[in-house]
């Protein structure tokens, strides 16, 4: 008889209007739309009607541009730092995903850049899709293989300087070392000349290594001062020598350029002119035959 009684749903708290006998309460609330539910995103308890599941903040939802499942209140986050969003090249203005942006700013055709010789004087800067007719067409890569041992010899100049800085920083570590060593013995003798009963043989020992000590201190100066000044005219001397022989080569090359100038020049005001071709070597004074730059 109890199970006969007309009971309310037990969500009608929420709004659920439903009435009915006790028997069948169970089976509704099975399917009662205003059933609290625990959210599997939020852990929130919510009423099934209102379908906050699929709406929840923190369900996981595909990015549109990558696919990857992301939290629906971080897709904002997420966008900043997607693999596929896309960005445009500073030199091309083309759009590329930020994977492959980096790589193609590297290679872009478009790129500015400089002739790999600018350091040696080469002024040239253009696009990189201009670099290699340049590179075909520039003086200096005549020249490339001097200017490789150039850059050796100015690279070996380098490691032999820093080994001699070193040496000469061992040598004035050394140095005070022995200064402190002296100190400290001169230190001792006073204050053994003042005690008494001291024999004279031990101070005449300690004076005497003291005086050693000084000597050895005098040559080290000496040494170091003599190696920093031979290292500085060894270093200026060979940078004299690479200077004048760049400023040679540079010579050579405007010389060549100026005759491919005039002989162009020429061809172009005869054309009916076969000119056999030969120039003159400006270092030399003797005539050399075929391209002047293969002789650099």
């Amino acid at each position: 008889m109890v199970d006969e009684l007309i009971v309310y749903c037990k969500n009608k708290a929420n709004g659920c209007e439903w009435t009915g006998e006790r028997l069948l309460l169970d089976s509704h609330c099975k399917d009662c739309p205003y059933e609290l539910l625990e959210c599997p995103y939020c852990m929130e308890l919510v009423v099934k009607i209102n379908e906050h599941v699929s709406n929840c903040n923190k369900r996981e939802v595909p990015c549109p541009k990558c696919d990857q499942k992301v939290i629906y209140e971080a897709l904002a986050t997420h966008d900043e730092t997607c693999t596929s969003k896309q960005a445009e090249c500073p030199h091309c203005l083309e759009l590329f995903d930020s994977q492959s942006l980096d790589g193609h700013i590297r290679n872009c055709p478009l790129k500015q850049t400089a002739c790999e010789y600018s350091q040696f004087g080469c002024g040239w800067s253009g696009i990189v899709s201009d670099l290699k007719d340049h590179l075909n067409a520039c003086p200096l890569s005549a020249i490339k293989g001097f200017i490789q041992i150039h850059q050796q010899q100015i690279n070996s100049l380098k490691e032999e300087n820093q080994k001699l800085v070193e040496a000469i920083g061992d040598l004035e570590s050394h140095c005070y070392r022995l200064n402190c060593k002296i100190l400290e013995m001169e230190t001792n003798r006073i204050f053994t000349e003042n005690m008494p009963g001291v024999p004279p043989v031990v101070i005449d020992n300690l004076a005497l290594d003291v005086q050693l000590l000084k000597s050895e201190l005098e040559n080290l100066n000496m040494n170091l001062a003599h190696s920093e000044l031979k290292h500085d005219q060894q270093f200026l001397a060979e940078n004299i020598r690479l200077r004048d022989e760049m400023q040679a080569l540079r010579a050579i090359c405007q010389s060549v350029q100026t005759q491919l100038y005039n002989l162009a020049i020429h061809k172009s005001n005869n054309p009916n002119i076969n000119i056999k071709h030969k120039s003159t070597n400006s270092k030399l004074g003797k005539p050399v035959d075929g391209n002047p730059l293969n002789k650099l």
